[in-house]
């Protein structure tokens, strides 16, 4: 593994708050981390800031080593793409055509797609089960198939590193688990980074390896899921008593919540 993203002493706010609170933090490559915490904790605003859609107003970020605020955003377009949790559009593109602008950091200005792009998406979108409607215009779409368009959009850009903020959110649990397992096998097989802002605790230990436990726009917790998976960090982000264990029908860590 090497270092990825290097945060240090990080804070972003606006006039009247601040949303985070002085974070340093490193991401390796070839990981799946999962971001977690409270409601309007700041998990939103710490991808925004990977991806460049906002600045920080104090501390560095460092993607791969070089100063992410200096690096072209076709270049780290083709590395970094993002499946947000809401996506608007008001023109009636049709689904393929939504897919196939995850090509465009690789596509001259005026190029049209080559068949090796025609083939990725083509890949993709049978990967996420968007094919059959392909034709059909994305402003028809249900929420959660629009979702999904959305990953398909960022699978085709293959990126290394993909950014999910509550990706799933909208989908059914078949569709969730076949994402979740696609991007999880891009992580071991591929060696990509995922980073990954989930609420459902139990889905992050299943496929995670790393979590990040954020609180009022501050770390509390960083590392593997063994260490950080914990009833005492928990109480202290959620403020729940909660049991931790092993659950063997998925094989792998379970929490259990009192109320």
């Amino acid at each position: 593994m090497s270092v990825l993203f290097e945060l240090n002493d990080v804070s972003f706010g606006y006039k009247e708050r601040r949303i985070l609170h002085g974070i340093s933090l490193i991401l390796e490559s070839g990981t799946f981390v999962g971001i977690i915490g409270p409601n309007g904790c700041g998990k939103t605003t710490l991808l925004d800031l990977l991806i460049r859609h906002r600045k920080p107003d104090g501390g560095t970020i460092r993607f791969r080593g070089k100063a992410l605020e200096e690096m072209p955003r076709r270049a780290l377009a083709r590395e970094v793409a993002l499946v947000p949790q809401h996506f608007y559009i008001d023109f009636p593109f049709t689904v393929k055509e939504v897919v196939m602008m995850g090509r465009y950091p690789f596509m001259g200005r005026f190029d049209t797609p080559s068949e090796a792009d025609e083939d990725r998406v083509r890949d993709v979108m049978a990967s996420t089960h968007t094919r059959r409607f392909s034709n059909r215009l994305v402003t028809e779409l249900s929420g959660g198939e629009r979702q999904r368009v959305v990953f398909a959009r960022a699978l085709a850009q293959d990126p290394d590193v993909l950014l999910l903020d509550e990706a799933t959110s909208n989908m059914d649990i078949y569709h969730t688990l076949r994402l979740m397992k696609s991007a999880a096998q891009r992580v071991s097989k591929e060696k990509k980074t995922i980073i990954a802002v989930m609420q459902d605790i139990n889905l992050a230990a299943a496929f995670c390896n790393v979590l990040v436990f954020m609180k009022n726009g501050s770390l509390v917790a960083h590392g593997p899921i063994r260490e950080t998976l914990d009833s005492k960090i928990l109480k202290a982000v959620f403020e729940v008593d909660s049991h931790v264990y092993y659950e063997s029908f998925t094989q792998s860590m379970k929490v259990a919540f009192r109320q």
